[in-house]
């Protein structure tokens, strides 16, 4: 199943697409976060996102 995100109206389009696991719907965090006007950082060491 495809799933199609809309964000402020507009389609976005990940490098990964979204999946849908057990019933809950999964999309790469970043691309929404930026789409929202947030800044996204990624701790490689840690495996941890900050999102402000």
């Amino acid at each position: 199943m495809q799933v199609t995100v809309i964000v402020k109206g507009e389609t976005v389009m990940f490098d990964q697409p979204p999946v849908i696991i057990d019933g809950r719907t999964l999309v790469p965090v970043r691309y929404v976060a930026e789409k929202l006007g947030c800044t996204v950082e990624w701790d490689g060491e840690l495996q941890v996102a900050y999102i402000e």
